[in-house]
Order: structure tokens, then C-alpha cells, then sequence
């Protein structure tokens, strides 16, 4: 049966995080951090005046507790966002001068290398003012700008600007992406606008980590693999993702295996039994238990540094390091407080984490196993060691899939059909692969050993690569175009966890709250399936090229491009908005000019117009072009339209030329740059 008393963390963690996300989903909500202190310190001193066990006060007492630690959570989160976010009066135009610190190894991009920084001075009106920035800055690539490593410390003369979210329906939110990072700004800088001030300025652990993995990397890049093999050796073992073939990137997701590319438990876990392994004969005197607790706390939180600090390696080794604190006080751990004790000591380290996909996915898998594993496990019981191990993976499997998949289908829109298969197969092969990964680094040093060791790698990597790739290949292998919306999602966990509580609990009452979840489940979709059948509406998108259109009705999709540069852009701008409206058909044209549409004409100028004896009426007219410079007055005298639209990729100077022309003649016009333009 379960019991609250066992789980004292899990009140306490849900209470800070709803704070966390009340103050998030509302970033204007602002209050002085000394009232909250001052109700925290009051709601306290009542509860301990009033609140007993014997009445009714004890309860309330229990609930102004509870308050108290989300209005923790509310206060912790809104100092934490106001260090780094930008005052309302920041020039968003105008060249600033500023010294950046390189806060993660630089990433190699086709035209330039990006830089994630903190800025910690700007020079303004003679002075230079303390400040905690932190920024997204891109140098042009060239022979200086591949020296800058972790830790650089440089000054730079650009434009500083906010970043822009996304402008269309249903896009992904970049703004609200970097935003959970506290990145609010970004700037590009050719080569006469930066110069290397300093090295080596960063954490000195965290350089030391890197130029340890940077040696890794040589060691396998020496081994002379294909790339193929290499990008997912050093994904697999290091977190090192930047080699990645992005077609085996995708058959791994689509396979249901892009877990195994990221370091995660998995790999802290074996890390942790090796060097457990090693140190067996240090488990017979308290002191020697606390040294080899001592030793694999620094061994995991090196190996976390290692490979950069993602959210899964963090959680895993977080609760590692409480299952060795345990074993150095002699006393066994409950998972489930050493899982929810991880999760609160990085939210308080972090609180804007819980937004991260990673860290989610993460705790949400471990909490699937840890709670439905062994129950799914003892309703079958194999006679065969083989049976009993493909079993054991099944079983996983489901358990983690069952806590992920509603997660992975609400930021992904997809689910793999054959996870189950893909696991048996490839869980087992991503074990042995860093086993021999971690024997390649350790034998380096020995020729024979390591060519032999680094061959076995590799055709293992390629006999892992293609299982993948088969498995992707099969038939509906995916299912594709998944859309929920986020109550929906909370509503399958709901119905999930009461699911869970009736099997395991025999909690008969939580078959009444299943039947109102599924009951508010599908009045929803019915309500969004009835919005989709009578949608009938047309979308020019804001993009960074031509333009692209949209006409939707029903269920079907028709795109009209105007030239085939907007193809560069059409995924990014219209995937998710057409997985909202559910289509199952699309159609796409390209190259008409005039584009006619639900009864509306809409026309690009793609060239100087000259004084012709033909009259053209059209709905919209768009300027899209920064090779001309066009006159709205004689433009008028030719073409008749309702409206102008300004495309998004117009320089700012003659967008704003045109604007000012547009306000003096009175013409209405629509910046595309700023939003999609939606004709119902």
C-alpha cells in the first residue's frame, strides 16, 4: 500500500515546483521578495503556535506550509531570472562594447563558429558597467576565430540585439528555448569587430574536463573510423554530438533510440560499476568506505563534466552521489527519495531545469522504471537465462516508455512503433559499446591493444548503426504528425498514474477519476476535430526568404511558393502548424506569380515595373526583394491592392523606406518580420 510517510520529499518538491512554474508561465507577476519573507516568517510562527496533531489546525498548518515552500519556489525563481534578464531600456540598435567570456566549447557552424558567453561589462557613456548578460554570439570563421577555446575571455564591438521569437502559429519557441538558459541576446561579429583579451578565465575544473575529453576525442579521431562511427562513439561516451551524421541522427529518433546518443543514467551507471568493481576491497573499514565513496564521487562528477553537464547526466549523477553517501553512512537508500532528493538539489542549484526537455524525459524514464519495472517484470516468469534477460528489457522498456512517451509526443509529435524491438537489440550493444569504448581510451597507450580494441569498436558502432537504420526502414515504423495539446498531455499522465494506482494499489475510487480524465480527454479532441473540419483559412508566414503560403481546408494543405528559395525555410515555418491542423494532404506549387487563393490574388515584385498601358488589381502585393528600390507612388499608379506586404528578409533600411512611403500615401501594410499574416 502506499504511504505519504515514505515519500516526505514529494510534497515538498511538487509545492517548490509549482512555484517555479507559476512564476515562469508569468514572468509580469513581480512581488517584492521581502513581503514573501515576511508572510513565510508569519505563516511559520502560526503553524507553530496553533497547529497540533489533535484538530483541524494541524491540517491548515500542513497546507501554509505547503504555500509557503511554492511561494519559496516563486521568489527563488523570480531573483534568479531578474540576475540575468534584460532592463526594458536596452538599445536594441545600436553597436555596443562589451567583453565576453566563452562559457561552453565553441560549435563549429557551416559560415561561422557560435559561442555561448556571459557578459560581465559594457561600455556605455565613457564608463564601463558591471552587468550579468548572457549572450549567443557568432564570429565569422576564419583562422582566429577556430583558435577561441572554454574560457576566453574577448572584446567585442557589434550589435547587440534581443533575440526574436518565432512568428508564426504553433512554431517552435526559440525565445522561450533560450530563455530557460537565461540567453536573451545574440550578436555577429566579422573579423575586425572581436580581439582575444584573455585565456583560460573560465572554471578551471571545467577546462581541465574539457581539454581531458578534447584528448579523448584525438584518441578515438586516431583510430581512424568513419565518420559515421566516430559521431556516435563520441555522442555515446563523451556527449560530444557535434560529428553526428544528421540522417543517422534522425533513424535513431525515429527508431526510438535517440536516448542512447546522449549520455544519460545508463552511462554514469556503468561508470559507476566499474569503478565500483575496482574498488571492492575497500568495503571493509569505515574509513576505507568513506574513501571509496570519496572516489566515486569525484570519478562520476568528473566523468558529468566530462560530457558536459546535460540534464540526465546531472540527475544520474546526483542520485548516485546520495546512493554513496548512503553507503558511507552504512544505511540503504529508498530510490524514490534519492530520486525526488536529486531533482530538488538541482532545482535549487537551477530552477529553470524543469523546463528542460532532457531533464524531464530523464526523471520521467527513471521514475517509470523504478515504479512499474518490477511489477511489469513479476507477471511473467521465463525459465531461461536468455528469456529471462530479453524479459528484464522488455519490461523496462514499457515502464520508461510509458512515462516518456507522452512528453516525447507533445515536443516531438512523433512515437516510435517498435521501441520494444529497438531496445532488445540495441541497449545491449550500447552497454558493450562503452564498455570497449572506455578500453580503447585505457589501452591508448599500447598499440596492438588499442587497434585491435578500436577495430571491434568500430564494427560494432556499424553493426549498431544498421540494426538501426533496418528498424527505421520497416513499415510504420513511426507514427508521425502525433498533436496534443498540454492539458491533453497532463490529462495521459493523470489518466496513466490512476491506471498505475487501480493495478498496483487496488485503489477502486481512482476508477472514477480515470473515467473524467478519458471522459475531458475526448470531449477535447472532438472539440479540436470539429475546429479542423471547419477551418478554411490562408497563411503567409514569416520567413527569412520569399514568402510561403498556406491555404488550409479540412484536413488538406495547399502551399504556394513563389521561387524555390523559401524551400530552405518551409520546414522550419510550417511543420508544426500543419501537425496542428492534423492534414493528411499536401499539395505544393512553385514559380506562380500572381498566386490566386480562396478568392484572393496576392503578387511579389520581383523587378523594376515600367509604364505600361495594362492595369493589374490584385489583394495583396508583396515586396520581397532587396535588389530594387521601389516607389510606392508610381507602383499605385499601376497596380491596384488592398494591402502591402513587407517581406521578412528586407533589409531594415528599406523596410523602412517603404514604411515611411506606406504612411505618407496612406497605404495599410503588414510587416511580415514581426507576424504571419492569417486571411480567414
Amino acid at each position: 500500500m502506499f504511504t505519504w510517510s515514505k515519500y516526505p520529499l514529494v510534497r515538498i518538491l511538487v509545492a517548490f515546483i509549482c512555484g517555479i512554474i507559476f512564476k515562469f508561465s508569468f514572468p509580469a507577476i513581480v512581488f517584492p521578495v521581502y513581503i514573501i519573507l515576511i508572510f513565510i516568517i508569519i505563516s511559520f510562527l502560526l503553524v507553530l503556535l496553533f497547529a497540533h496533531r489533535d484538530n483541524i489546525l494541524w491540517h491548515i498548518g500542513a497546507i501554509l506550509i505547503l504555500i509557503n515552500i511554492a511561494l519559496t519556489g516563486f521568489a527563488y525563481t523570480q531573483i534568479f531570472i531578474q540576475y540575468y534578464s534584460i532592463p526594458a531600456d536596452f538599445d536594441n540598435e545600436a553597436k555596443q562594447v562589451f567583453v565576453a567570456t566563452v562559457e561552453e566549447p565553441p560549435t563549429q557552424k557551416p559560415k561561422s563558429i557560435k559561442l555561448t558567453t556571459s557578459i560581465r561589462s559594457i561600455y556605455k557613456d565613457s564608463l564601463w558597467h558591471p552587468c550579468h548578460y548572457k549572450a549567443i554570439i557568432y564570429l565569422a570563421t576564419d583562422s582566429l576565430s577556430q583558435q577561441i577555446e572554454y574560457g576566453d575571455k574577448i572584446l567585442i564591438n557589434s550589435r547587440l540585439n534581443r533575440i526574436e521569437a518565432n512568428k508564426n502559429p504553433h512554431a517552435f519557441d526559440y525565445v522561450r528555448y533560450l530563455r530557460i538558459k537565461n540567453i536573451y541576446l545574440q550578436s555577429y561579429c566579422t573579423e575586425n569587430q572581436w580581439t582575444k583579451l584573455a585565456a583560460k578565465q573560465g572554471n578551471p575544473i571545467m577546462a581541465t574536463a574539457i581539454h581531458i575529453r578534447s584528448k579523448f576525442l584525438k584518441i578515438f579521431e586516431e583510430a581512424r573510423m568513419d565518420m559515421r562511427e566516430y559521431g556516435v562513439i563520441a555522442a555515446i561516451l563523451l556527449g560530444y554530438d557535434d560529428k553526428l551524421d544528421p540522417d543517422l541522427q534522425k533513424s535513431y529518433s525515429s527508431a526510438g533510440a535517440s536516448h542512447i546518443l546522449c549520455v544519460s543514467g545508463m552511462h554514469v551507471g556503468i561508470i559507476f560499476m566499474i569503478v565500483n568493481f575496482f574498488l571492492k576491497f575497500l568495503d571493509k573499514k569505515r574509513w576505507q568506505k568513506i574513501l571509496k565513496a570519496s572516489i566515486l564521487l569525484f570519478t562520476i562528477w568528473f566523468y558529468a563534466c566530462i560530457t558536459g553537464l546535460s540534464p540526465s547526466v546531472l540527475r544520474a549523477a546526483t542520485m548516485f552521489s546520495f546512493i554513496s553517501f548512503g553507503g558511507m553512512l552504512q544505511q540503504r537508500t529508498n530510490t524514490y527519495n534519492s530520486l525526488f532528493a536529486s531533482m530538488l538539489f538541482l532545482l535549487i542549484f537551477n530552477p529553470l531545469l524543469i523546463f528542460e526537455v532532457g531533464f524531464q524525459l530523464s526523471y520521467a524514464a527513471v521514475l517509470g522504471i523504478v515504479w512499474l519495472q518490477r511489477p511489469l517484470y513479476q507477471l511473467y516468469v521465463c525459465r531461461t537465462k536468455i528469456g529471462d534477460y530479453v524479459w528484464n528489457l522488455i519490461t523496462v522498456s514499457i515502464a520508461a516508455q510509458l512515462f516518456t512517451a507522452p512528453i516525447a509526443m507533445y515536443y516531438f509529435h512523433q512515437f516510435p512503433n517498435y521501441f520494444i524491438f529497438t531496445n532488445i537489440i540495441v541497449i545491449g550493444l550500447a552497454f558493450v559499446v562503452v564498455c570497449l569504448g572506455i578500453a580503447v581510451l585505457v589501452f591508448a597507450f599500447w598499440p596492438l591493444v588499442y587497434k585491435c580494441l578500436a577495430m571491434g569498436l568500430t564494427y560494432l558502432i556499424r553493426f549498431m548503426n544498421m540494426a538501426i537504420e533496418f528498424i527505421e526502414s520497416l513499415p510504420f515504423s513511426t507514427t508521425q504528425g502525433i498533436s496534443f495539446s498540454l492539458i491533453e498531455t497532463i490529462l495521459i499522465y493523470i489518466f496513466i498514474i490512476c491506471f498505475a494506482a487501480i493495478w498496483l494499489y487496488k485503489r477502486k475510487d481512482c476508477i472514477f477519476f480515470a473515467a473524467i480524465v478519458c471522459i475531458v480527454f475526448l470531449s477535447l479532441e472532438i472539440k479540436t476535430q470539429l475546429q479542423i473540419r471547419n477551418t478554411s483559412e490562408t497563411i503567409v508566414y514569416s520567413t527569412h526568404s520569399t514568402p510561403i503560403i498556406d491555404s488550409f481546408y479540412k484536413k488538406s494543405c495547399h502551399t504556394y511558393l513563389f521561387d524555390t528559395l523559401a524551400l530552405s525555410d518551409m520546414y522550419f515555418a510550417t511543420e508544426n502548424n500543419r501537425i496542428y491542423h492534423r492534414i493528411n494532404s499536401l499539395y505544393c506549387e512553385i514559380g506562380q506569380n500572381p498566386i490566386t487563393i480562396n478568392h484572393k490574388t496576392y503578387l511579389q515584385l520581383k523587378e523594376k515595373l515600367y509604364p505600361t498601358n495594362q492595369h493589374i488589381i490584385v489583394d495583396y502585393l508583396i515586396i520581397a526583394d532587396n535588389q530594387h528600390v521601389y516607389n510606392l507612388a508610381q507602383i499605385k499608379q499601376m497596380i491596384s491592392f488592398d494591402k502591402l506586404l513587407l517581406g521578412g528578409n528586407l533589409y531594415e533600411y528599406r523596410k523602412q523606406q517603404l514604411i515611411q512611403q506606406c504612411d505618407s500615401l496612406q497605404i495599410i501594410y503588414h510587416n511580415l518580420k514581426d507576424s504571419c499574416l492569417i486571411v480567414k
